[in-house]
C-alpha cells in the first residue's frame, strides 16, 4: 500500500497487486505531470540501473555534483544577464560626431566646419546623440560577454550529453526541449550579435531549482527515517539532540514550510486558529506565490524598460530664444523638438515657438548652436525619457507592483494577528516584513526599481510549491514503475516471512477444522499422524 500526499491535500491511495489488473486506471494528474518534468533526475532513476554506456552516462549527469554544478552555472548566467540589464539602464547620454566629416572639411582646405547659416541636415548627421557606457564600465561589459560565451558552451555540452544518454526519451521531457530552444537562441544572438534582449530567456531555465528543493526535502525524509530506525547509541543521542535543538535539515524544512509546523495551532477552537487555517490553506498559499511571481516579472520588466529610454536635449527657454534669434529665415516651416521649462517668461516662450515654425534645416542649426559643436551650452542638459506608449506601460506595471505589495502587506498583518508572538519565531517571516517594507519605501518614495530588487529574497515561498512537487514525484515514480521490477522486489523482501505465515495459517486452519464423526472411531487422520510423527534419534541403552 503506497500513500502519498500533495500540498493541496491527500492524494488517492494506490494499492499494487501481483497482477496488472490492480493498476489504477485513472490518468496521472496535472501535479504528477509537473513533478515528472520538473524533476527528471528522479523520474528517470530506473533508467540508470543498466550496465551499458547510456545508463552510466545518465547516472553521472543526474548525480548531485553534476546537477549542482549545472544549477550554479545557470544562476551565474542569470546574474550576468541581469547585470547587463542594469548596465544598459544606466548608460550616459553623449554626443558622438563622425570623424570622417571633420576630415572631409580639412581636405577641402577649410580650417573649421562650414558656417552655421550654411549647415544642412546632412551636416547635422555628422553628430548624433547616443547612449554610451562609461569608460570604466566597458571592461565589465566585455568580461560579462565572454563569461556568457563560456556558459553557453557549457550548457550546449550538457544538453548534448543528456541527449546521448536518454536517446529518443530526451524529447519526452518538455522542459529539456525548452532548454534546447533557449540555449540555441542565445547561442545565435551571441554569434551574430543580434542583441542582448534574447538573453533574458535564461530566466526560463530556472525550473532547474526545483531539483534542489527536491534534494532538500528528500534529505529531510531520509534524516527522519534514520532517526526513527536506528537504536542503541542513536536513541541516547536523540535525547541530547532534542534538548539542544533539531538538526539543520529539519530546521530548514520547518522554516521553509511554516504551514506544516503550525498544524497544532490550527486545531484549537478560537478566532486565531481559524484565521491561521485560512492563511495556511492551499488556495491562499498558491495565490500568494502567484502574486510573488507576478511582482518579480513586473520588476524585471520595469528594469528592462529603463534600458529603452532615449536621450533628449532639454534647454532653458532663454537659451532656446537666444539661439533661435540668430537664425535667418531661409526654408519652409518645420517643427522644433525643444521643451521649455515651466519658469520661462512669455517672451522666451514666444522665441521658442518662432523657432518651431522654421525649416528642418534651421532646426539642425539650432541644435548645433545649443550643443556648441561638441559641448553643451550652459542651461542645456541631456535627459533620458520613454515614449508615450512606454510610459503608459510603465504606469501599468507600477500599479501592478503596488497591488502586489498591498496583498503582501495584508497577508503579513493577518499572519501577525493569527500567530501573535510566534510570528517572529520564523526568521523567514521576519525577512518578509523587512523586504516588503523596503520595497514599499523605494517604490513610493524613491520610485527606483533597483531598490525593489530585494523582492527576490521572498522567493523562498516557492519552496511550498516545490514541496508539493516533491510529494508528487514520489507518487508519480511509483505509478510509472515497471510491474516486473515491483513483483521482483516484493517477494525477495518477504520470502521467509511469507513461508512462516503460510505454515502458521495451515496449522490454525487444521486445528479449527471440524472433525468428522467417522474419524472419531478410526483414530487420528494421516495428516495428524504426519504432524505428530517424529524421527527417533535417541541411543538405546541397557541397564
Amino acid at each position: 500500500m503506497v500513500e502519498s500526499s500533495t500540498h493541496g491535500g491527500k492524494a488517492p491511495t494506490v494499492a499494487w497487486g501481483a497482477d496488472a489488473s490492480s493498476k489504477p486506471e485513472n490518468k496521472i494528474s496535472l501535479d504528477h505531470w509537473f513533478a515528472r518534468h520538473l524533476c527528471p533526475g528522479a523520474s528517470n532513476r530506473h533508467k540508470e540501473t543498466g550496465e551499458n554506456f547510456q545508463a552510466r552516462l545518465l547516472g553521472i549527469m543526474h548525480s548531485k555534483p553534476v546537477r549542482y554544478l549545472v544549477l550554479s552555472v545557470l544562476c551565474l548566467s542569470v546574474l550576468c544577464t541581469f547585470t547587463e540589464i542594469l548596465l544598459d539602464a544606466h548608460q550616459d547620454c553623449k554626443l558622438s560626431c563622425d570623424e570622417e566629416g571633420q576630415v572631409s572639411h580639412e581636405e577641402a582646405g577649410e580650417a573649421s566646419p562650414a558656417p552655421e547659416s550654411e549647415t544642412s541636415l546632412q551636416d547635422y548627421s555628422l553628430c548624433d546623440i547616443e547612449t554610451e557606457l562609461d569608460e570604466d564600465l566597458e571592461p565589465v561589459e566585455q568580461a560579462i560577454y565572454w563569461m556568457l560565451v563560456i556558459i553557453v558552451i557549457f550548457q550546449v555540452s550538457e544538453l548534448t550529453l543528456l541527449l546521448m544518454a536518454l536517446g529518443k526519451s530526451f524529447f519526452e521531457h518538455i522542459l529539456y526541449v525548452l532548454d534546447v530552444v533557449v540555449v540555441g537562441v542565445v547561442c545565435i544572438t551571441l554569434i551574430f550579435d543580434l542583441g542582448a534582449e534574447a538573453r533574458y530567456l535564461f530566466f526560463l531555465r530556472l525550473w532547474r531549482i526545483a531539483e534542489v528543493f527536491y534534494d532538500v526535502f528528500m534529505g529531510s525524509v531520509e534524516a527522519t527515517e534514520e532517526e526513527e530506525g536506528e537504536e542503541g547509541e542513536r536513541a541516547k543521542k536523540k535525547d541530547k539532540e532534542n534538548a539542544q535543538g533539531k538538526n539543520l535539515t529539519r530546521r530548514m524544512t520547518e522554516a521553509l514550510l511554516p504551514h506544516e509546523t503550525h498544524k497544532k495551532l490550527q486545531s484549537q477552537d478560537n478566532f486565531q486558529a481559524k484565521l491561521l487555517s485560512v492563511m495556511h490553506s492551499t488556495t491562499v498559499r498558491r495565490l500568494i506565490i502567484l502574486f510573488l511571481l507576478i511582482d518579480v516579472v513586473t520588476l524585471m520588466s520595469e528594469t528592462a524598460l529603463m534600458s529603452l529610454e532615449e536621450c533628449e536635449l532639454k534647454c532653458e527657454a532663454a537659451e532656446v530664444a537666444e539661439a533661435s534669434s540668430s537664425l535667418t529665415e531661409e526654408e519652409g516651416n518645420g517643427e522644433a523638438s525643444f521643451e521649455v521649462e515651466p519658469g520661462a517668461s512669455e517672451e522666451e516662450a514666444s522665441g521658442e515657438e518662432a523657432s518651431g515654425e522654421e525649416a528642418s534645416g534651421e532646426e539642425a542649426r539650432l541644435l548645433r548652436r545649443l550643443l556648441g559643436e561638441t559641448e553643451l551650452r550652459e542651461g542645456c542638459e541631456f535627459e533620458k525619457e520613454l515614449t508615450e506608449d512606454q510610459e503608459t506601460f510603465e504606469e501599468v506595471l507600477h500599479i501592478i507592483t503596488l497591488c502586489s505589495l498591498s496583498v503582501f502587506s495584508l497577508e503579513l498583518i493577518l499572519l501577525m494577528i493569527a500567530l501573535d508572538v510566534k510570528f517572529f519565531y520564523n526568521p523567514l517571516y521576519v525577512l518578509d516584513v523587512i523586504v516588503t517594507g523596503i520595497t514599499l519605501v523605494t517604490d513610493l518614495a524613491v520610485n527606483e526599481p533597483e531598490g525593489s530588487l530585494v523582492i527576490f529574497l521572498r522567493l523562498w515561498r516557492c519552496a511550498d510549491l516545490c514541496h508539493g512537487i516533491f510529494m508528487c514525484v514520489t507518487e508519480a515514480r511509483e505509478l510509472e514503475e515497471p510491474e516486473a521490477e515491483r513483483d521482483a522486489v516484493v517477494p525477495i523482501k518477504s520470502k521467509y516471512e511469507l513461508e512462516d505465515e503460510e505454515k502458521v495459517k495451515a496449522k490454525k486452519a487444521l486445528e479449527m477444522a471440524p472433525v468428522p464423526k467417522e474419524s472419531r472411531f478410526r483414530g487420528p487422520s494421516e495428516e495428524e499422524k504426519m504432524l505428530e510423527t517424529k524421527p527417533f534419534t535417541g541411543i538405546i541403552t541397557t541397564v
